[in-house]
C-alpha cells in the first residue's frame, strides 16, 4: 500500500469519524451555568462507559488487607512498592503472632500474607548472599545463607520458566481471514490479493 492510499484510507476514516461523532451530538445545546459566554461547562459523562465499583472490604482479597495493616503498623519491614523487599528473619511469624490481637488479625490471616509476602520475585530478587535478615524492629538477626539464595535464584527462574510467553506471532483475527477461502474475505479498496 503506497502514502497515497494510506493517505486516502486515513481521510475516509476521518470523515466517518467526524459522522458518527455528529450523530452522537446532543440535539440540544447544552446552556451556560453563568452569565459568562466563555464559562466552563460541566463535563458530560461519556455514554457507554460504566463507573468502576468502589473497593470495599468485601471485593478485595483479605490477604492484601492484611499485608497492608502490616505495612501501616511495620512500615520497614514491610515496605510498599516501589521499595524492594527486604530479607525477613526466619520464623518471623512467630513475632507477628504477638502483635496479632493489637493488629486485629488472626492467626492464619498472618500465615497467609506472610506466605503471600514471601513468594513474590520481588522478596526473592532480595535474598541475595549475606544480605541482612531483620525483625520486626528493623533490627539485623542474621544473614542470607549461600543455599537460600541459590533457592530464590532457583524460584524465580521457574517461575519465569513456567510464565507463557507473549509472542510476536500473527493475531488471531489475522490467521483467521489468512485461512478462510477467498469467497469469505472482505475485499479493501487499494490491496492486491
Amino acid at each position: 500500500m503506497g502514502f497515497e492510499q494510506l493517505a486516502s484510507l486515513k481521510q475516509q476514516l476521518t470523515q466517518q469519524a467526524q459522522a458518527a461523532k455528529s450523530a452522537a451530538a446532543p440535539a440540544t445545546p447544552v446552556k451556560p451555568t453563568s452569565g459568562k459566554p466563555n464559562a466552563a461547562q460541566p463535563r458530560q459523562p461519556r455514554i457507554g462507559t460504566a463507573k468502576p465499583r468502589p473497593l470495599t472490604r468485601e471485593t478485595v482479597d483479605p490477604v492484601i488487607l492484611t499485608i497492608g495493616a502490616l505495612q501501616k503498623r511495620f512500615p520497614t519491614v514491610f515496605p510498599k512498592n516501589p521499595l524492594p523487599k527486604i530479607p525477613l528473619k526466619l520464623k518471623i511469624h512467630q513475632d507477628l503472632l504477638a502483635h496479632a490481637p493489637e493488629l486485629g488479625l488472626t492467626e492464619a490471616a498472618l500465615l497467609d500474607a506472610i506466605k503471600t509476602w514471601c513468594q513474590g520475585t520481588r522478596y526473592w530478587a532480595c535474598l541475595i548472599k549475606d544480605a541482612v535478615r531483620v525483625d520486626l524492629t528493623g533490627t539485623a538477626v542474621g544473614k542470607v545463607l549461600p543455599g537460600e539464595a541459590a533457592g530464590a535464584r532457583a524460584l524465580a527462574a521457574r517461575r519465569y520458566r513456567d510464565k507463557p510467553r507473549q509472542t510476536a506471532a500473527t493475531p488471531p483475527a489475522m490467521t483467521a481471514i489468512a485461512l478462510a477461502p477467498p469467497s469469505v474475505v472482505p475485499k479493501v479498496e487499494g490491496l492486491s490479493g
